[in-house]
């Protein structure tokens, strides 16, 4: 959000723009009296009046008391009233100083900084930890050039071994297309990030402009980046990164080798084409692309989460897309696109039909869209070969094998010996298929017994799933229960 360009230089000049003064009631009576002295004397001759022409022992009494609490009173008060001025001068005098530094750190001229100053506050800007610490390894590539790092007072940062400076933040500065930038890194006092804000001359760098500058950043981030060990996660706070993952276990519901083969084939053909993995939660759809991305090491794989979609406009959505396209050929994964909001025809929906469509996609990019609920997106993405053209159903295991099956896998991963598991009786697995277990359950059932220190046999098999239907009971009252409390609320 574009900050208000209106920076006032002390408390007085907001009261006055506000055509009073802000005050409480008690300083504004002393104030009018002509102030702490005179309203002691003042109040004084009251208390002389009242004892002449009230002549009585009690309030004789009661105005002997005024006089000795008065003064203290009043002399207290403008010791305090004077002290949080002062406060508010100090603090506004370390504004000044902070953006006078900043003027300073993007080379606006002196006679120019005044104006600066006064017209121009940080503007918020959301990085990611790993781009901000790639940042403070003062990078220089094509269009970005890290300049300096310092502190406030201009003291040069050695970041490069990683150690947060004495102060509270860094100031980062950048020439980008020529133009200079400066991102504010703030802390905490356990070092850790607290807010990202970003300076700029607001007469060469505009609103719009300082956006692409962000996207300009994670692509440059982009390039520099170990995609063969890791993956990229956009969303809505930066970008972060990960090593790239092993699937626990193998998902067979999708002929796996087809689809890895089909994947390189498009790469190498350049083109552009989608897949869509749905089926209910826990079934393995994360897993089989988590399987994806450790087979497919030499092409970069990028998550877009579904937060970003969300909260960008229509215009935010084009640039997600163009990030993409800069560091085809690549994966990119669209992460539960059933959440984007994408169930009516709306002008965010119309952007994103657009920039998957084949016409406009001219680089090499495999999107894969991931969904629980098919009814919440809108047919034209899922339904039309040339923006989704391939959808696979991961359902839950329906099949004595298929259990089996996942019950290996997960040992095998947990190292675990697997002649347990043929001893598991067909009627324990029935009893898995009757309740509707996912893949993710069947893994819960076997990392239960060994965090107890339980053999995977069929009576301890038993125990652990008794275990997980009495936690799908707890979950299934809950939520009866609170729309019960809810009705009661209502009625």
């Amino acid at each position: 959000m574009k900050a208000s360009h209106v920076r006032l230089t002390s408390t007085d000049d907001y009261e006055e723009t506000n055509g009073h003064k802000e005050t409480n009631l008690f300083t504004f009576i002393v104030d009018e009296l002509g102030g702490t002295i005179f309203a002691m004397e003042a109040v004084d001759k009251s208390f002389d009046i009242l004892d002449h022409f009230i002549p009585n022992k009690f309030v004789h009494k009661i105005t002997n008391i005024g006089r000795s609490v008065l003064p203290f009173v009043l002399t207290t008060h403008r010791i305090v009233t004077s002290w949080i001025k002062w406060q508010k001068s100090q603090k506004q005098d370390t504004t000044d100083k902070k953006m006078y530094a900043i003027a300073k750190l993007l080379c606006i001229p002196k006679d120019k900084c005044e104006e600066y100053c006064d017209f121009f506050d940080g503007e918020s800007i959301d990085l990611g930890s790993d781009v901000l610490s790639w940042l403070q390894s003062r990078p220089k590539t094509k269009n970005l050039k890290v300049l300096s790092i310092t502190d406030i007072h201009g003291n040069d940062q050695n970041s490069a071994t990683n150690v947060v400076p004495t102060g509270t933040a860094l100031y980062i500065v950048i020439d980008w297309i020529g133009k200079k930038l400066v991102i504010e890194v703030l802390y905490n006092n356990n070092t850790m990030v607290m807010n990202t804000n970003i300076y700029y001359d607001y007469k060469l760098v505009s609103f719009s402009e300082q956006q692409e500058f962000r996207i300009a950043v994670f692509e440059a981030f982009a390039q520099c980046f170990d995609t063969k060990n890791n993956v990229l996660y956009y969303n809505s706070w930066g970008i972060i990164t990960r090593p790239r993952g092993k699937s626990s276990f193998k998902i067979k519901q999708i002929n796996y080798q087809q689809l890895l083969d089909e994947i390189r084939a498009v790469i190498k053909a350049g083109i552009k084409r989608g897949y869509g993995i749905g089926g209910p939660p826990g079934t393995g759809k994360t897993s089989a692309v988590m399987e994806l991305e450790n087979d497919l090491r030499d092409i970069p794989f990028v998550y877009i989460n579904a937060t970003v979609f969300r909260d960008a406009d229509i215009v935010g959505v084009g640039r997600i897309f163009r990030f993409i396209r800069t560091i085809a050929p690549c994966v990119a994964v669209l992460e539960d696109i059933d959440t984007f909001d994408l169930g009516n025809k709306n002008m965010k929906l119309g952007e994103l039909l657009e920039e998957v469509d084949t016409i406009k996609n001219d680089k090499p990019v495999v999107y894969i869209a991931t969904f629980n609920e098919s009814d919440k997106v809108h047919y034209s993405l899922l339904g039309r070969p040339g923006r989704i053209d391939q959808v696979f159903l991961v359902d839950i295991p329906r099949s004595i094998d298929t259990v089996r099956e996942v019950f290996i896998n997960r040992m095998k991963y947990r190292d675990k010996d697997v002649h347990d598991c043929n001893q598991l009786e067909n009627s324990t697995i029935d009893r898995i298929i009757k309740n509707r277990f996912s893949q993710a359950d069947i893994c819960e059932i076997v990392d239960k017994c060994i965090l107890n220190n339980r053999s995977l046999d069929n009576k301890n098999v038993l125990w652990s799933i008794e275990q997980l239907e009495a936690t799908k009971r707890a979950i299934v009252r809950c939520r009866v229960d609170n729309e019960e409390e809810d009705l009661e609320d209502y009625l």
